[in-house]
């Protein structure tokens, strides 16, 4: 697959109070053109659907140089890295107008059988269209070791899923998940610390009317492991973030 971009001007429903790019609309763009790249290849959840299948993110690292402003000018790249016999590999670049990389980001995705509700083998057809050069073989970042587990039973936050929250798989957004992660801290704290990083990996699903609770543990240094969790305590997503005083 030859790695594609696409320009975005940053609207204003997509900065936060700081006029800067905020979380959810930054995976929201990425997620817009790993969407655009499998339709390109035939192989995005249109076709998957018809025959039981959809694809699922598994994991995901961001690392932010700089936060965009509303106004400016962006251009996300992705590619695949690689594959293996259940996931492919997806990074993705985001540069500013001068060229000059201001975000990073790694992902694994992986296919989903959608009566199983459950990850199988990337078929053929699918893995016989990724080509990669040797550039594209280096990661952003290699995601094989493990968050840190959270020791802290105190609840951070709660919400509810809500009807539009779900996506076409009939479960919850991506990007709710790591908005619901970086809202689990206060109002203060976001005021006067900018996310630097964020990795999540997804453990279970969630559903219309489930409660989403957040457990958070302070790490120190900016470093914050987390939780989310369903009424019935079922681990949703693990998660590590890391902040800095905002300038």
């Amino acid at each position: 697959m030859i790695p594609i971009d696409e320009t975005f001007k940053i609207r204003i429903f997509d900065v936060d109070l700081h006029h800067r790019l905020s979380v959810p609309a930054l995976v929201n763009y990425l997620q817009e053109l790993a969407w655009q790249h499998s339709v390109l290849y035939k192989v995005s959840i249109n076709e998957l659907l018809p025959m039981g299948f959809s694809w699922v993110l598994s994991r995901m690292k961001i690392v932010v140089e700089r936060w965009p402003k509303h106004g400016e000018i962006i251009t996300v790249k992705t590619w695949i890295v690689n594959n293996d016999k259940y996931f492919c590999y997806r990074d993705f670049l985001v540069t500013d107008s001068q060229g000059k990389i201001i975000v990073r980001s790694s992902s694994v995705w992986g296919i989903l059988d959608i009566n199983r509700r459950r990850i199988v083998a990337v078929p053929p057809y699918i893995a016989d269209k990724f080509e990669y050069t040797e550039e594209q073989k280096t990661p952003q970042f290699v995601l094989n070791f493990k968050l840190p587990i959270v020791q802290s039973t105190d609840i951070q936050s709660k919400t509810t899923v809500r009807y539009h929250d779900l996506d076409i798989n009939n479960h919850v957004n991506n990007m709710l998940y790591f908005q619901w992660v970086v809202e689990a801290f206060e109002a203060d704290f976001l005021k006067e610390n900018e996310l630097q990083e964020i990795d999540l990996a997804f453990r279970a699903e969630s559903s219309l009317g489930d409660n989403i609770l957040c457990l958070r543990e302070d790490l120190q240094d900016g470093n914050f492991a987390q939780r989310l969790v369903n009424q019935d305590g079922k681990e949703l997503v693990t998660a590590k973030t890391l902040w800095a005083k905002r300038n």
